[in-house]
């Protein structure tokens, strides 16, 4: 007896890390796409400043070369002169050197929007910070859906209204994780051509309260009762692991908060998180929605 739950337990440590690692291949994937379109045209606005360069270095020899010519050549050398360097000027003169400025500046805005990349999925991943901290959950929404940039295809539209909220003892990484899971699923949920996604954030009391909605086609009621139930899923085969949503649920009960979820087919779902401002003064909660309190996997 000891022995299977044992294995059990190796199973699902093998299974969650699975489930974690399915979330970063595609974090990953995202940013990778999210990196490639500024470094792509930073590298093409860097080759045309590259050659109008290498121009303005054949106007310049030819300057000096003129210099030496108007001392020591003949009027028919330098007449050959200024033509070559007239030639060369309007050469260099050209849509390019125009729009130099321009280059440099959208070189810079790209450069900006890595860098800004780059500090998001430091904030998402918090890998240079304790575990256990002072959160700022605004923020840390914010951090998630740049690094979730790539999935709002089409005319997804993400509305947001946050709150004034205070900071709350958490584990942001953890956090980051089912902000990332919620999102994820409302993307797959909606039509790309007018799927909205809702976030809002407020105080409430002692607690404060997420809620990530969508118009996208709904949960079943019997589907409803069971979605946070480990290894159940409604995509194809190989799509999903079903843990996601278990795996949320049991970060949000790990910071002593509650996530509760409604939804209307054809009209959309909303999740519903609170969590604590004080995580240590709060007794642990459990979800009134789902049904798996038992499950050894929540343990």
């Amino acid at each position: 007896m000891i022995k299977l739950k044992e294995d059990a337990r190796q199973t699902e440590v093998q299974l969650l890390q699975a489930e974690k690692m399915s979330s970063l291949g595609q974090m990953v994937a995202g940013l990778a796409h999210e990196m490639n379109t500024p470094l792509g045209f930073v590298r093409n606005n860097l080759e045309l400043l590259e050659a109008k360069h290498n121009e303005v270095r054949e106007l310049i020899a030819a300057y000096d070369k003129l210099r030496s010519q108007i001392m020591y050549g003949t009027p028919n050398d330098v007449a050959m002169m200024l033509a070559q360097i007239d030639q060369l000027s309007q050469k260099v003169k050209n849509r390019v050197y125009e729009q130099a400025p321009l280059l440099y500046r959208n070189s810079i805005e790209g450069i900006d929007r890595i860098q800004d990349l780059i500090l998001s999925l430091k904030n998402f991943s918090r890998v240079d910070e304790a575990n256990f901290k002072l959160t700022n959950i605004n923020e840390n929404i914010e951090s998630t859906l740049k690094i979730a940039g790539h999935l709002f295809k089409g005319g997804i539209q993400v509305i947001k209204e946050f709150g004034s909220l205070p900071d709350v003892m958490a584990y942001p990484a953890q956090l980051n994780q089912v902000f990332l899971n919620l999102i994820t699923n409302a993307v797959q949920a909606v039509d790309e051509r007018t799927g909205r996604i809702t976030i809002r954030t407020m105080q409430q009391g002692d607690s404060v309260v997420i809620k990530i909605a969508d118009n996208g086609k709904g949960i079943p009621p019997e589907n409803l009762k069971r979605i946070f139930e480990p290894f159940f899923t409604t995509k194809d085969v190989g799509q999903g692991t079903g843990l996601g949503l278990s795996i949320v649920y049991k970060i949000i009960e790990k910071h002593k908060g509650k996530i509760d979820v409604q939804s209307q087919v054809g009209k959309g779902t909303e999740f519903t998180i609170t969590l604590p401002i004080n995580l240590m003064q709060t007794p642990a909660t459990k979800s009134s929605t789902s049904p798996f309190v038992e499950s050894p996997f929540l343990e």
